[in-house]
């Protein structure tokens, strides 16, 4: 599971202490959250489906977890908890959306 960075954090390591305090929120804006918000954009897993590219969320072992692959639009998601996953998909009636595209002349 991710660590949560904070703005003291950011403050705080030495590569970045350079850097005026506005390019610390900066950073800590983008990095925050558990996972950091930069890393989950939905906005972009969705342009990524619609070429048919899968999305895969890996080390999905908890309820939050779950929870944050299915409100990003996974397409699937990779477990240490097999049996757990299964209950559960069953339980919350969870598919993942598939995902295709056709191949244009000349592509093999």
């Amino acid at each position: 599971m991710f660590e949560q960075i904070t703005l003291e954090d950011i403050r705080n390591e030495q590569s970045l202490s350079f850097l005026p305090s506005w390019v610390h929120h900066l950073l800590h804006l983008l990095f925050r959250g558990k996972p950091p918000h930069l890393m989950i954009a939905p906005s972009l897993f969705r342009q990524l489906r619609l070429r048919g590219i899968p999305v895969w969320f890996l080390g999905v072992n908890t309820e939050q977890e779950l929870q944050l692959a299915m409100a990003s639009g996974a397409t699937a998601v990779l477990t240490d908890r097999v049996r757990w996953l299964l209950r559960e998909m069953k339980d919350r009636g969870i598919r993942f959306e598939e995902v295709s595209w056709e191949q244009e002349e000349g592509e093999e």
